[in-house]
């Protein structure tokens, strides 16, 4: 984490390379897909998009630096079938550059996205030939543990974060009791499965808190 006092946060390869590949389940990602994905690799959000690359034979295409006249460049050059700029602050930059707004962008099936509804919306409205995707996750489960699936409504897409990934299990607590809530009911999002770490770094205190028995992560989402 950046915000706060940083936690080492310890993934196993498991964690890892069931997210790839349940990523290219997901998206029924093949040798013939591409990603594009400009993020650094020290992030999970390259890490995983790139073992699914490996795991599905396809291509990766990324970059030291994001810059939007270099990355609309190597859009239109390399033709990724799925467009990982992930955070809206690169997606806008794309969606203003009048290159990008003009090419031909019908190689292009799915875009990813983590914004709230009305930029999902905007987004969707902007590529309207692909499909716009968000996914939910931390560190802590393996970086991320839902993501939309492309034949959902844009609605839904845009409203939120798909289904956790077959082996993983959610809940929503009362935060105060941590009692399960209804269906609907708003409360704090605790989950466990393959992705889950270790516990932090040589900090048994702290893992105790974020870890209840039974291997359930409480998020504080």
């Amino acid at each position: 984490g950046t915000t706060a006092m940083p936690k080492g946060c310890p993934l196993s390869h498991e964690a890892i390379v069931r997210t790839g590949d349940a990523l290219n389940v997901r998206f029924s990602l093949t040798a013939a897909d591409a990603w594009w994905d400009p993020l650094p690799m020290f992030h999970l959000s390259s890490i995983l998009p790139l073992t699914a690359s490996l795991r599905a034979g396809s291509r990766f295409i990324t970059m030291v630096d994001f810059e939007v006249d270099a990355a609309v460049k190597q859009i239109l050059e390399e033709r990724p079938t799925y467009l990982f700029g992930t955070f809206p602050t690169l997606n806008q930059e794309l969606l203003g550059h009048a290159g990008f707004r003009s090419a031909d962008l019908s190689f292009v099936r799915i875009v990813n996205q983590v914004a709230p509804p009305d930029m999902q919306r905007a987004l969707q409205a902007a590529m309207p030939g692909a499909a716009q995707v968000a996914a939910y996750g931390c560190t802590e489960i393996g970086g991320m543990i839902a993501q939309n699936d492309p034949a959902e409504t844009p609605e839904q897409r845009a409203t939120t974060c798909g289904v956790p990934w077959p082996g993983v299990e959610v809940r929503i607590v009362d935060p105060e009791t941590g009692q399960d809530l209804p269906a609907g009911g708003r409360g704090e999002i605790v989950a466990r499965g393959f992705g889950m770490f270790e516990g932090y770094h040589n900090d048994p205190e702290r893992s105790a808190e974020a870890i209840e028995p039974g291997g359930w992560f409480h998020t504080g989402d």
